[in-house]
Parts: C-alpha cells; sequence; structure tokens
C-alpha cells in the first residue's frame, strides 16, 4: 500500500509544471506560510491558507521521505519523532526566504528541497 501510495504521489508531483504558477509559488505560500508561525490571525481566509500551506508542507516532508530511493531527484531523512510541527514549519520558511531566487517555483517542489537540504540522507 505505502509503494502504491507512493508511486501515485511521485506521478502527481512530476506532473507539475516546472515553473509554477502565481498561486501555487512560493512568492503566493510564504506570507501565509509564515503566519503560521505568528500569532493572532483576524480572518477566516488567512486561517484557512494558514492550514493549507500547513498541509503542503507535512505532506511534502511524508512525500520526500516515503519516496523509495531513486524515485524523486532527491531525499530527506527527518529524525523519526524528533521534528516538531514548529520546527518543520520553521526550518522550511527560513530556508525559501534564504533563497529569494526560488520565488517564482512551485512551492512544494521548494519545500522538498528545503527539506533534501535541511535532512540529506547520509
Amino acid at each position: 500500500m505505502r509503494t502504491a501510495l507512493s508511486s501515485l504521489l511521485l506521478m502527481l508531483l512530476l506532473s507539475l509544471p516546472a515553473t509554477a504558477t502565481d498561486a501555487d509559488s512560493v512568492k503566493y505560500w510564504l506570507p501565509h506560510c509564515k503566519a503560521l508561525t505568528s500569532a493572532g490571525q483576524t480572518d477566516m481566509k488567512g486561517t484557512y491558507l494558514e492550514g493549507e500551506c500547513l498541509g503542503m508542507i507535512k505532506a511534502s516532508a511524508f512525500i520526500i521521505q516515503a519516496a523509495p530511493p531513486g524515485g524523486l531527484p532527491f531525499r530527506a531523512c527527518l529524525p523519526d519523532n524528533a521534528i516538531t510541527t514548529d520546527q518543520l514549519v520553521t526550518v522550511v520558511l527560513r530556508w525559501m526566504e534564504k533563497k529569494p531566487d526560488l520565488a517564482g517555483e512551485d512551492f512544494i517542489v521548494v519545500t522538498m528541497l528545503a527539506l533534501a537540504a535541511t535532512w540529506p540522507c547520509k
């Protein structure tokens, strides 16, 4: 089952365009995601977008770890049960902020790059 899920997720990932549309880009999502790490969301749409961002980051972490070796162009090996959700989000967002040249790229792909750069498999 896990292999089938990994294969399906890999196909979905590979079907993403090389350059993201604005609504899929790091530039679009970064402000909504940064709100996750600050207190005081004031509207429902903002809260929804924060939740969507969190879901994308957590799903990306699952996908990049579940993919078989050679299944993705990059992999990450996060320490089991040692990373909190807050740490995961913070690491990804800080990495993105340090790479402004990737602002127009797909958020999920850049999230996976951030995870692979931070927690490479040895």
